[in-house]
């Protein structure tokens, strides 16, 4: 582990880069504390885990977009952004084979009327839409197959998805550790989330920065086998 400097002034969380520093801030002595929508403040003194301080710390990252909460008027396309990400993987069913299901992905604005869960945007400089996330405050809303549902002091990331002109520039990334510097603000002992084996670039990068299979977690949806991750943020 390395330690990091004693007495380091607050910071306000903008960038990826910064943001994946506030997820780091729940180790001892450390504090994140919501200031705005846009925006969240931390003060910390602690010892980062050596992947999420490599990727902080990689210069390679790319600052050219801001996560933030998704405006009212930004949620139809970001519905349909999720939707259609998922729909041209390999793998992964389509529109066709669960309608139900793609027309939950679609209907954004729907989720968002739900006060646990923030649907979060990735936004380019000129205000394109990258990416999009639905963090899930309390796991009791988390409303997938198995038994995620009734994991205690945890919250959730779901429908996380990036537009494909937009890819390998870290926004996943950055909208991963977004939700999970919001679940440190809300003291909460561990975050869930699920992928599938149609996303394996997903499923490396939730490893990378920590998340650990949980079997018990894993249900089928229909024909599509879903697989449970977690991260300890004790």
């Amino acid at each position: 582990m390395t330690q990091a400097p004693a007495n380091v002034p607050p910071s306000t969380v903008a960038g990826a880069g910064l943001t994946a520093i506030a997820a780091m801030a729940g180790a001892k002595g450390g504090s994140v504390t919501a200031c705005s929508r846009e925006e969240v403040r931390i003060s910390y003194h602690l010892k980062p885990s050596p992947a999420l301080l490599a990727q902080t710390m990689n210069p390679g990252a790319s600052q050219d977009f801001t996560v933030r909460r998704a405006e009212p008027e930004e949620l139809p396309a970001l519905g349909r952004l999720v939707a259609e990400a998922y729909a041209a993987l390999p793998g992964m069913p389509g529109p066709a084979d669960q309608p139900k299901y793609y027309a939950m992905v679609r209907n954004a604005a729907g989720r968002a009327a739900n006060p646990a869960i923030r649907i979060l945007a990735a936004v380019g400089s000129t205000g394109e839409l990258l990416g999009s996330a639905d963090f899930i405050e309390d796991m009791a809303h988390y409303a997938s197959g198995g038994t995620a549902s009734t994991r205690k002091n945890a919250s959730g990331i779901r429908l996380l998805a990036v537009a494909p002109g937009a890819r390998g520039r870290g926004i996943g990334k950055a909208l991963t550790l977004d939700c999970v510097a919001r679940a440190r603000t809300l003291e909460r002992a561990t975050v869930v989330l699920h992928t599938t084996r149609a996303m394996q670039t997903a499923w490396r990068m939730y490893e990378q920065l920590g998340f650990q299979r949980s079997p018990d977690l894993d249900f089928r949806q229909g024909d599509l086998e879903v697989f449970g991750f977690e991260l300890d943020l004790r």
